[in-house]
């Protein structure tokens, strides 16, 4: 019984969000979890290699970010007080290539204030090398940067180049059916197996 009450408020707090207008002894603060499921094959390559880093701090903001595996990115100890929010309430995390601020991947819109917090996000395989060297907390209705840090990875080995499937795309006979193309693909894949 105590766990479903406490998946229930669990639940309540995740569809709700914490309300500012509510004080902060009477506040509960649950991790934050953003992720969508991806029915995808993860990439044999991401925008950033994996252990790659991104730190931002000042007297207000703070945030670092982690490419925790090949979609994941996590975004540790972000602390947003709220008057920052007063100033930019559409204010959104965004993975940006370069300069390229408004057409950036957007993560997620900062709705409330944040005091060391946390937030995991399934990055999709679209965003491959290329696609992003930054994370950007970034105010788009007055296309303002509020915070930027770039993305290390110095110390992290370069990431190998995916084998390629072995061999050729299959020449099947004239009349082939589904079947067939099937058998010669489970074949071709024991055969890989084996390597």
């Amino acid at each position: 019984m105590k766990l479903r009450i406490a998946l229930v408020l669990v639940l309540l707090a995740l569809a709700t969000g914490v309300r500012a207008d509510v004080p902060a002894e009477h506040r509960i603060y649950l991790p934050m979890v953003v992720s969508d499921w991806y029915p995808e094959v993860a990439p044999a390559r991401t925008y950033m290699p994996v252990g790659s880093v991104a730190r931002y701090a000042d007297s207000s903001i703070s945030f670092t970010g982690v490419v925790a595996g090949l979609q994941t990115l996590v975004i540790i100890g972000i602390t947003i007080p709220q008057y920052i929010l007063d100033f930019f309430p559409a204010a959104d995390f965004r993975l940006v290539q370069g300069d390229n601020y408004a057409s950036g991947y957007v993560l997620i819109g900062v709705a409330y204030p944040y005091d060391n917090d946390y937030l995991i996000f399934t990055i999709p395989s679209y965003i491959g090398p290329g696609c992003a060297n930054k994370l950007v907390l970034y105010d788009p209705d007055g296309e303002q940067v509020i915070a930027e840090a770039w993305f290390d990875s110095s110390g992290i080995p370069p990431m190998p180049e995916p084998d390629p499937w072995p061999g050729e795309p299959p020449v099947l006979p004239e009349g082939a059916t589904m079947q067939d193309e099937v058998s010669y693909w489970v074949a071709r894949a024991a055969e890989w197996e084996a390597r």
